[in-house]
């Protein structure tokens, strides 16, 4: 069902298949394009190191993925 295919996915209900580039939604309510890494052990969110120095000295947190937006397919002509 394509509502099922583009819709935010919480981390808590699964992770993406493959490492890329996504649109994430953070703990702090905003969304930045993030670099997931997919390891055998589990998955390993990559954050810009200005989005985590901001976090630390603005929020006191540490920067969390809490839900994801799936890659459209590509445009084909």
């Amino acid at each position: 069902m394509i509502t099922e295919k583009f819709r935010w996915i919480p981390t808590k209900e699964k992770n993406p298949s493959q490492s890329g580039v996504y649109k994430c939604t953070l703990n702090d309510g905003n969304v930045y394009n993030i670099f997931g890494t997919l390891y055998a052990n589990g998955w390993f969110w990559e954050f810009g190191r200005k989005l985590e120095i901001r976090f630390r000295v603005e929020l006191g947190i540490t920067p969390e993925v809490v839900a994801w937006f799936p890659n459209p397919e590509p445009y084909k002509c």
